[in-house]
C-alpha cells in the first residue's frame, strides 16, 4: 500500500538569513522522514524562478520551463533534485 504525504508550506517573506535556512531545512528533515515508497506533493509559495535549463535538472524540470531561474528558484530544484522529486505547473497566470 502506498500513501501520500502532502507538504504546503510558504516562503513568502522570509528574505535571506536563518530564517529561510531554518524553513528549508525543516523541509529536508520532513521529506526525509517520509518513507521513499511514500508519493509526496510538496505545494507551496516559493517565490521561486525555476527558469529552463532541463540538462543541468535532468529530472527534476522539463525542457518546457520559461526564462531564467532566480536564487529561490536554485535552492528548490536544489531540494528536489536531492530528494528526487519533480517540479510541475510552475506557470501561473
Amino acid at each position: 500500500m502506498h500513501h501520500c504525504h502532502q507538504l504546503s508550506c510558504s516562503d513568502s517573506g522570509f528574505g535571506q538569513g536563518s530564517v529561510k535556512k531554518r524553513f528549508y531545512s525543516d523541509i529536508d528533515n520532513t521529506i526525509a522522514s517520509i518513507p521513499r515508497n511514500n508519493k509526496v506533493i510538496l505545494l507551496g509559495d516559493f517565490n521561486a524562478r525555476v527558469g529552463h535549463d532541463h540538462k543541468i535538472w535532468r529530472g527534476t524540470i522539463s525542457k518546457n520551463g520559461m526564462g531564467k531561474a532566480n536564487a529561490n528558484g536554485i535552492l528548490l530544484l536544489t531540494k528536489c533534485t536531492q530528494h528526487g522529486l519533480i517540479v510541475r505547473n510552475t506557470i501561473i497566470r
